[in-house]
């Protein structure tokens, strides 16, 4: 973009240099009512970003003026930083702020208008070159990406109506983001040149989800992690023999209740370790690799402390029922059992018994 800036600096910036005074009394004369202090330090930046802008250091420079408008909204700061974006070779952004400040030209009163230094003409001549400088581009989503797709342009997020048409965009590199709920972040650079016209259709990292059963039924989006190797078993008393058999099984529930509660207390823990991880790298739904990875491991050890929980509460009523109810009966006449059944995805726990 080395002929736009020679255009600036041979033009426009050396009568602004020269006619410093006359122009930050005309750019006064239409300042935004606000605070005395946002005015002092608009017009600080505005000065330092002009002197940044002599020196061609439009990436220091634009910020300034940006910023100095935000603080303060004058219509000459606007067009200056129209100038230094297009100078930088940000043609869509110095194309969407000369547009902005011929609407507020075009709002002015004829006096006004005069002491605008024929911004206006520049304004539009600088629209005419700069137009068929612009590159466009088109996003595209593939079929297979869900509702809730996140896609990012930059810090720009963009929604379903932005895609399949031509987006105007400044030359240059540009990172793009997308993210399907519950799937990996992925990132796609690309760089676009001037008057360049380019389709793209994203990627898009869709979780597997499991089909359905052979009864129709749909199986979980995520499998439980497995049971422990002592979860699978089915604890069934034989038939009493005498006054002390419940307390022996009421020792083993209770070792096994132990158990349970302990691995959902280590379980729980590591779950609660993980969150500090997820807070660090996810931000609402979008996580870093690491932030994902600490939520799936939240999520499994999570599942793992409920089931072992479950698993020491029954457990523990178990053995006190076997404890409370111990007293001589007859060999064929009662059987209570602890049980536990389950497999990778599902499991029940309960007490079962006969009388």
């Amino acid at each position: 973009m080395a002929h736009l800036r020679g255009v600036y600096v041979s033009t426009r910036m050396s009568s602004l240099r020269s006619c410093g005074s006359l122009l930050a009394v005309a750019i006064a004369l239409w300042a935004h009512p606000g605070a005395a202090q946002d005015s002092a330090a608009a017009e600080a930046l505005f000065q330092n970003a002009l002197t940044q802008m002599d020196a061609r250091k439009y990436v220091a420079a634009c910020p300034m003026f940006a910023e100095s408008y935000r603080l303060d909204p004058r219509p000459g700061t606007l067009f200056t930083l129209a100038e230094c974006e297009a100078a930088s070779g940000k043609l869509s952004s110095a194309i969407a702020h000369y547009s902005d400040y011929l609407q507020v030209f075009a709002r002015m009163p004829a006096d006004q208008r005069a002491r605008q230094l024929d911004r206006d003409k520049v304004a539009h001549d600088q629209i005419a070159k700069l137009q068929p400088l612009i590159p466009q581009l088109i996003l595209t989503l593939p079929a297979k990406a869900p509702a809730g797709t996140l896609v990012r342009r930059g810090d720009v997020l963009l929604q379903r109506p932005s895609f399949g048409i031509p987006l105007p965009v400044d030359p240059g590199e540009h990172v793009i983001t997308t993210q399907a709920p519950g799937g990996a972040l992925k990132t796609l650079r690309i760089t676009i040149g001037p008057g360049e016209t380019r389709r793209i259709e994203l990627e898009v990292d869709v979780p597997v989800v499991p089909g359905a059963t052979a009864g129709g039924s749909r199986q979980q989006d995520q499998a439980a992690p497995p049971l422990p190797s002592w979860a699978h078993a089915r604890a069934s008393l034989p038939q009493d023999s005498g006054s002390g058999d419940r307390k022996v099984w009421a020792y083993i529930a209770g070792g096994l209740a132990l158990e349970g509660i302990a691995v959902g207390t280590v379980a729980g823990l590591l779950a609660w370790d993980k969150k500090k991880t997820i807070d660090a790298e996810c931000v609402g739904t979008v996580c870093s690799a690491d932030g994902k990875e600490a939520g799936d491991s939240a999520r499994t050890m999570g599942t793992l402390s409920t089931i072992g929980f479950g698993i020491g509460g029954v457990a523990l009523a178990s053995a006190i029922v076997l404890w409370m109810t111990d007293s001589p009966r007859p060999r064929e006449s009662t059987r209570v059992a602890p049980m536990v059944t389950g497999g990778n995805r599902a499991a029940m726990i309960g007490v079962s018994g006969g009388f």
